[in-house]
């Protein structure tokens, strides 16, 4: 099993895509649910790059951290989704996206069927953490950090220091959260975004606190090793 690490969480798909197996269930451990369309197409294959190399710039460049999983969806990498949000209810709901058809229109992958409380996502129900039980090999664990320790957009570096007391019990989320998947097959592929952004001018999409990212990925890390060794 291998675990791959990335800045912005789009960038994962690059290594879904790489995966021998396509069809996969992903589990998806997000302060966000990352599920709105509006996905920019992958495009023709350049006669001078691989695939390989067109999905590498596809997912960095192309896709964003709110739709990349609606592009993985149409491209067949992916056909089931489920999401964890540990911030919300101490993680103990487990989304269950259903009704997972898109379409293209104006050069964009959009769901076919839209949630009616959000009508940018794909409809969904809501499950206990039993649900989980319903996850089957081939799978993919996607993990972004934010989903432990996050509380708000950062916009400048001058407010990372305020992000200090408000990160307690991200170490009890983390731990709580992997527990939760003992007794799971290992998945093909671990995913783990660190959610820094490109900071530019000293703005950016900041999802956790710099100061603390290296250590909760060092956390993470450790215990998905132990989990799956």
């Amino acid at each position: 099993m291998k675990i791959e690490i990335v800045n912005d969480h789009n960038e994962a798909v690059y290594h879904w895509a790489k995966l021998e197996q396509w069809q996969n269930t992903l589990l998806h451990i997000d302060g966000h649910n990352d599920m709105s369309h509006k996905a920019k197409l992958l495009g023709k294959v350049s006669p001078t790059e691989s695939m390989d190399e067109q999905w590498s710039v596809y997912s960095d460049n192309v896709l964003k951290i709110s739709d990349f999983i609606c592009s993985a969806v149409h491209y067949g990498i992916v056909n089931q989704v489920y999401w964890i949000n540990p911030q919300v209810r101490e993680g103990r709901d487990l989304v269950r996206y259903k009704e997972l058809e898109t379409k293209e229109d104006y050069e964009m992958v959009w769901w076919k069927n839209v949630d009616k409380r959000n009508r940018s996502i794909a409809p969904y129900d809501v499950l206990s953490l039993d649900g989980l039980k319903e996850i089957k090999s081939p799978w993919i664990l996607d993990i972004d950090l934010d989903a432990f320790c996050c509380d708000k957009l950062v916009q400048s570096p001058s407010e990372y220091e305020l992000m200090q007391g408000l990160t307690d019990f991200w170490e009890l989320r983390l731990r709580a959260t992997l527990e939760n998947l003992m007794g799971l097959p290992a998945p093909e592929v671990v995913t783990v975004a660190r959610s820094q952004g490109p900071l530019e001018e000293g703005k950016g999409l900041v999802w956790v606190p710099p100061s603390l990212v290296d250590k909760v990925q060092e956390m993470t890390v450790e215990r998905l090793t132990k989990l799956y060794s």
